[in-house]
């Protein structure tokens, strides 16, 4: 649900509004638990159970804002901005087993809340320097930024230990402490939640200048100033050569800055599994703790305060019209992204679990009691550097009554590298690296190294059709275990569809579908379902796929517009 308007206050200033609500309610499946899993009590469930996550999720936006021509010669605007987006996760169907036979089968694990409120000033004038024969085109503007962001306990039969002892059998040798929380997926105890916020202020200014009828050159520059992060100053120059009416060359130079969010910052949940011990072949419980970086055992691990990533740009590239309806624009660029943040987990588990085991024990941060512990936490980890081609072409053919169609063609180039590593703060063993093989991927190998989109709008009368073909080359998901475990997804053409009516009321009507032909990546080989944490059973697609693993979506849609 969204509205638009704009109302003319007098000849100078104009009031405008808009502001968008979405609601969204979806479910998806987990890992199936058999009947005689370790996360089942068999008199609850004796068939197993699949625990299906469910999300409620609230997103509202709202903008309000005046504009004019005339402050002091100077064209203005000035806005007041406010989001927010609220999320409850939960689970249904499953079982806390600490909590015996009595548990619930549906649980809220977790409430998440991103806010922010942003004021804008921005201001635009042209000056008559007498330097060139055109003006000098000035741009500054001022910004408040105050953001917030809320992490709430699950509910608490959700995070809970009941105490509930499972009995012995063939599951269970011996009476063994059932496994706490919801199982299916991780929930957050109070000791987890908590409030976070920032706040920032800018300031930019932004100088185009047309030096000769073919030559122009712009400069912009934006100090921020954050109260986490202190200061930051970032920078842009561009150049445009206009070389003759048919070709223009451009390329330009940044360096950028990115701070943390507050979620990377501040998340943390509890997840919890069964290991099992090699010397004794005994059931072990394991705590999976996604964890803030101000966490004591992430701290305890290596965790340190966020830095904020920055980076340094450059592009290269020419424009052509060498017809009338037809432009085609080529772009090189680089990006390198230096204190890049990923993720890094380290479990008492495993090959390192004795050492990690043995950190968090001397710290006191865990109790001795035979369980294992885990980690997760984000890290300023390495300096990557992404290269690439942009390619665009657009052509309009007019076909008198019967319309026109607008041809687009779309082609990216790139390839992701990894130029330093970040090393660890704390030795955690031999077998924890600061960066893991499959976290190596991630950056390098998931992405599409070539894309292509292919398609064309016919538009006639208040009628539009577009087609769309699109191709992806492979993507690979890299395993720890080694390349023989990786998942592969081939190269694959996908094709979309729309078609719109626009009736003479403004009621605006489509329908359409996206990967109409329902193409599905590769099923996982055997090695590579073995790699998995659970047991996987073909067909399971690999979720390594550019594109997505649901196959056909297709829609309908009717908009009112006044």
């Amino acid at each position: 649900m969204a509205y638009n308007l704009e109302i003319p206050l007098n000849e100078k200033i104009r009031f405008y509004s808009y502001a968008t609500y979405t609601h969204r309610t979806s479910f998806a499946a987990a890992w199936y638990r058999p009947s005689n899993s370790q996360q089942n009590i068999m008199s609850v469930y004796p068939d197993g159970y699949l625990p299906t996550d469910t999300t409620e999720d609230n997103d509202f936006q709202f903008t309000s804002g005046l504009k004019g021509d005339d402050f002091f010669g100077w064209h203005w605007d000035g806005s007041v901005n406010y989001g927010r987006n609220d999320s409850s996760i939960g689970i249904q169907n499953t079982i806390n087993n600490s909590l015996g036979t009595d548990s619930p089968h549906n649980f809220r694990l977790q409430s998440l809340a991103n806010s922010e409120l942003t004021a804008d000033f921005d201001i635009r004038h042209s000056f008559r320097t007498g330097l060139f024969k055109n003006p000098l085109q000035v741009a500054a503007g001022i910004e408040y930024r105050y953001q917030q962001y809320e992490v709430d306990a699950g509910e608490h039969s959700a995070w809970a230990d009941g105490g509930y002892i499972n009995p012995a059998s063939y599951v269970f040798p011996n009476a063994t402490p059932a496994l706490p929380f919801a199982s299916g997926l991780g929930a957050t105890s109070p000791s987890q939640a908590g409030i976070h916020s920032r706040m920032n202020g800018a300031f930019y200014l932004d100088l185009t200048q047309k030096v000769t009828d073919k030559i122009t050159v712009a400069l912009s520059g934006r100090d921020e100033q954050y109260s986490d992060f202190g200061n930051a100053l970032s920078g842009k120059t561009s150049l445009r050569y206009q070389v003759t009416p048919w070709i223009a060359l451009r390329g330009s130079a940044s360096n950028g800055f990115y701070a943390p969010t507050l979620r990377q910052e501040y998340f943390q949940s509890t997840a919890l599994y069964y290991s099992i011990l090699p010397s004794t072949n005994q059931l072990v419980q394991s705590y999976t703790n996604y964890a803030s970086v101000t966490n004591a055992g992430a701290r305890a691990l290596g965790a340190t305060p966020l830095k904020p990533e920055t980076s340094h740009n450059l592009s290269a590239g020419f424009v052509l019209t060498p017809l009338k309806r037809l432009d085609i624009s080529l772009d090189a660029y680089r990006i390198d992204i230096f204190n890049q943040i990923v993720p890094i987990s380290v479990s008492g588990a495993g090959v390192s679990g004795a050492t990690v085991l043995n950190i968090l024990h001397q710290e006191g941060i865990v109790p001795n009691d035979g369980r294992y512990y885990g980690y997760t936490c984000e890290r300023n980890a390495a300096h990557t550097r992404a290269m690439g081609l942009d390619l665009q072409a657009h052509y309009l053919s007019r076909f008198g009554r019967a319309g026109s169609v607008l041809w687009t063609v779309m082609m990216n180039q790139q390839q992701h590298q990894i130029m330093r590593v970040n090393p660890l703060n704390v030795n955690l063993g031999s077998v924890v690296t600061a960066l893991y093989r499959s976290q190596i991927g991630n950056i390098t190998a998931i992405y599409p190294r070539n894309t292509l989109r292919l398609s064309g709008t016919w538009n006639i009368d208040n009628w539009s059709t577009t087609v769309r073909v699109s191709r992806y080359s492979k993507t690979q998901l890299w395993s720890d275990r080694g390349a023989a475990y990786d998942q592969t997804v081939a190269p694959a053409w996908l094709m979309d569809f729309d078609v719109s009516c626009t009736f003479p009321n403004r009621i605006r009507v489509s329908a359409g579908g996206n990967n109409v032909f329902n193409h599905r990546p590769q099923t996982l080989s055997k090695l590579a379902q073995g790699a998995q944490s659970l047991l996987q059973v073909n067909p399971n697609c690999s979720y390594a796929s550019a594109y997505g693993l649901d196959g056909s979506y297709f829609y309908g849609r009717v908009s009112y517009s006044w």
